[in-house]
């Protein structure tokens, strides 16, 4: 099987390190809800030990998951570098990465909006304090697609500045 025959590491999975950030930032934020619900709702129902059990263990996992976020940006970050080092383009493609990078941050900057629209609202604002980094994140998503969209760039087109691409 040929590595560089699949098309991944491309500049287009922005979109999906993009989409796929987002969607555990909402689900991270949906399980903290649903975890504080169950324990306000429990903690007259259980002895005061298991009440302190379920309180922090809740509470390591919930931090976990705002660490857990900013592994995941590294992760795909790294592993997308790694996929676009294998893949053959041609340095004509760069003017088309250029705009689609361009798109991707302004779609960064829509979720970003939206997540920042969530967060800051009095009644979610106290349940989005608990996730610093992804809060931080979230709000800095369209500086961080244009770093990982540019690292992505110079991977694709820069290798063959030193001979590491295909035939031209």
């Amino acid at each position: 099987m040929n590595l560089k025959s699949k098309k991944k590491g491309s500049i287009t999975d922005v979109f999906y390190i993009l989409v796929f950030l987002f969607i555990f930032g909402i689900c991270s934020w949906l399980g903290y809800l649903i975890y504080d619900e169950y324990n306000t709702q429990t903690q007259d129902l259980i002895t005061s030990d298991s009440a302190q059990n379920v309180t922090y263990s809740g509470g390591v996992a919930i931090k976990s998951l705002d660490w857990i976020f900013l592994f995941i940006i590294v992760l795909l970050t790294i592993t997308t570098l790694v996929l676009a080092f294998m893949l053959d383009t041609h340095p004509i493609l760069f003017f088309g990465a250029v705009f689609v990078l361009m798109f991707a941050i302004i779609i960064g900057g829509v979720l970003s909006d939206a997540f920042e629209e969530y967060s800051t609202s009095p009644e979610m604002a106290s349940s989005f304090s608990v996730f610093k980094i992804m809060h931080f994140s979230f709000s800095k998503m369209p500086f961080i697609i244009l770093l990982i969209g540019a690292l992505i760039m110079i991977t694709l087109f820069v290798k063959w500045r030193f001979g590491y691409g295909g035939e031209v």
